[in-house]
């Protein structure tokens, strides 16, 4: 299965709404929120330039996931991360890329920015 298949959501079958095996821990969004207010990690985006430009986690920085690959040595390997994107398959796919590359501290959010309950900022905030 390929890099679109994954990215378009058919990584595997799906139980609950959720990725079947995921290897990445998700976390909660009610969780999330509290430890990005507490800026306990680095929330990473992938989604695109127009998405990120309408609506985002404060503080959250843009690295598309076509472009993680090439520019992974610009993510902060001592950081917790937060992986998020609109639903949820676009971050286990950066997962896999970082995990991949050597990075630990690494989590999706779960429901991706569809389901985050903390503040945003943005055109469309």
């Amino acid at each position: 299965m390929g890099l679109l298949d994954r990215l378009l959501g058919r990584a595997g079958e799906k139980r609950d709404g959720e990725p079947r095996n995921a290897a990445f821990p998700p976390l909660d969004p009610e969780r999330a929120a509290g430890v990005v207010a507490r800026g306990e990690v680095v929330v990473l985006d992938v989604r695109f330039d127009v998405e990120f430009s309408r609506r985002r986690i404060p503080g959250a920085r843009l690295l598309p996931l076509p472009e993680l690959p090439a520019r992974v040595g610009e993510v902060d390997r001592d950081r917790d991360l937060l992986v998020v994107c609109g639903r949820g398959d676009r971050s286990i796919e950066a997962c896999r890329i970082l995990k991949g590359k050597g990075f630990e501290k690494v989590r999706w959010l779960r429901g991706g920015l569809a389901a985050y309950p903390g503040p945003f900022e943005g055109e469309g905030a």
